[in-house]
């Protein structure tokens, strides 16, 4: 087989509603595989389109001990979040093969989530009743997450040089009193943020930057987080090498208009 780069070629499938920007997540169903693919191969091809989230390639089973599984040519893809522009109206070409790509409605996270891109993220303490003071910022590929499912808070951020992706997270168990909030529409743009003070530090993970598939078949960005503990080294979090269990009480700014459209 030879190995051959995508190229665009002339095969359209069914396309997402015309609303697919306002989605959290957005998943394809992908045919016309060729059975030796596997799935890193075709995660790769995607992932220059979008954040792919989760990859796997439907296997039927076969009278082989020590290949019971071979693929049907069939994968599913799941981008989350969605990516910035419709590749789909462009068919791709991976080993020779034209692949289909049909928007599916049911090929989506176990979880349920609400997913907002913020401004900044800050880390400190109170001082008085609702006067925060911040002693940590981090403005680097920022995101918010609510999972109602879970009742879980979870930040993503980018830190570090080389870069590092960190993920915070945070019971709803865990917040002491009520979520403040703000607005400032003083400047040109309208902002808002709110502040959140919790029971006990966030539990923290890091991202791991050697991503590779567990099996041929199955692919998943959640495979690839480390769980970050109170003796574990970890890449600098924080310029003072501080670490994310120091501090209790977290702030959230949005660019409001760059959210408003969102659900």
């Amino acid at each position: 087989m030879n190995k051959k780069n995508p190229r665009i070629s002339s095969r359209t499938g069914i396309k997402p509603p015309s609303d697919w920007k306002t989605f959290f997540e957005i998943g394809f169903k992908v045919s016309n595989i060729h059975t030796e693919v596997t799935v890193g191969e075709i995660k790769g091809v995607f992932a220059t389109y979008g954040s792919v989230y989760r990859a796997k390639i439907v296997t039927r089973e076969v009278d082989d001990s020590e290949n019971p599984e071979r693929s049907t040519g069939t994968a599913y893809i799941l981008f989350k979040p969605v990516p910035p522009r419709p590749f789909w109206n462009e068919s791709l070409r991976l080993h020779g093969r034209v692949l289909r790509i049909d928007y599916r409605n049911d090929f989506r996270s176990s979880d349920s989530f609400y997913s907002y891109p913020a401004e900044s993220l800050e880390l400190g303490d109170y001082i008085l009743p609702n006067i925060f003071v911040s002693e940590a910022k981090f403005t680097q590929s920022v995101k918010f997450f609510i999972s109602y499912q879970n009742r879980k808070i979870i930040v993503e951020l980018k830190y570090g040089e080389p870069m590092y992706t960190f993920k915070l997270e945070f019971n709803f168990d865990d917040i002491i009193n009520d979520i403040y909030s703000e607005l400032d529409v003083s400047q040109q743009r309208s902002h808002g943020s709110i502040t959140i003070e919790n029971k006990y530090p966030a539990k923290c993970w890091v991202l791991h930057k050697c991503q590779k598939p567990k099996d041929k078949f199955n692919w998943c960005i959640d495979d690839f987080w480390n769980r970050i503990t109170k003796n574990d080294k970890m890449p600098h979090f924080h310029k003072d090498n501080d670490q994310p269990g120091k501090w209790l009480v977290f702030r959230i700014t949005f660019d409001l208009d760059q959210i408003g459209g969102l659900n």
